[in-house]
């Protein structure tokens, strides 16, 4: 069976998002580098803001935790933008050629909705999808099923050929046990191989 949807991750499968390319600049010491981003402003921390706490919540609520790093925690949000180190070409073209060949390409991610706001400015090609759903705006987040079940919904989604592709091995398990179609994205060559095994060019 082949996939005739395609429903795409952005954040590692399109971006190349990593609070480290902001840090590393700003930490000179990678391993208080490493505790600011494990202990002060956590990827726990961060699926909050993707949830749908708004980031001037989740500021506040980090300086309240680590006063001692209020101007970090700050730049979190000032200097957001240089938490990603550019789009994953390959992966840009491959959604690029799907569409263009006639099937329908959605994205599903967790993302919150000012940072959203801001990538989708820098990187106008977020715009082209059929359709997207982000988390913050929705309330729920991946890895959660409810999300894929509205995604099933709003898109029209058939699951049995329905193709997702993520970075996160909890969300393609997710995905996986409703009956989607998944790929656990790792780089842009092992997709194309993929979906060449599909019997799809892309």
């Amino acid at each position: 069976m082949t996939a005739t949807h395609f429903l795409f991750d952005i954040g590692n499968v399109l971006i190349d998002w990593n609070p480290a390319h902001l840090f590393s600049k700003i930490f000179a010491d990678d391993e208080e580098r490493d505790f600011f981003l494990t202990e002060v402003c956590p990827q726990e921390w961060n699926v909050e803001q993707d949830r749908g706490r708004s980031w001037a919540d989740g500021i506040a609520e980090a300086k309240s935790r680590h006063p001692e790093y209020e101007s970090h925690i700050q730049t979190y949000w000032d200097r957001w933008i240089e938490t990603i180190n550019g789009p994953i070409q390959e992966t840009v073209e491959m959604k690029r050629n799907l569409r263009a060949a006639g099937y329908p390409v959605y994205a599903l991610s967790n993302y919150a909705r000012e940072t959203f706001a801001l990538t989708e400015e820098k990187y106008p090609f977020l715009k082209e999808f059929d359709d997207r759903i982000i988390s913050a705006h929705e309330g729920l987040i991946k890895p959660d099923p409810a999300i894929f079940l509205l995604a099933e919904e709003r898109f029209n989604l058939p699951r049995e050929t329905t193709l997702f592709i993520d970075d996160s091995e909890a969300n393609i398990a997710s995905a996986r046990e409703l009956g989607f179609m998944t790929h656990h994205f790792n780089e842009p060559s092992a997709l194309k191989t993929h979906l060449r095994d599909l019997g799809i060019a892309a």
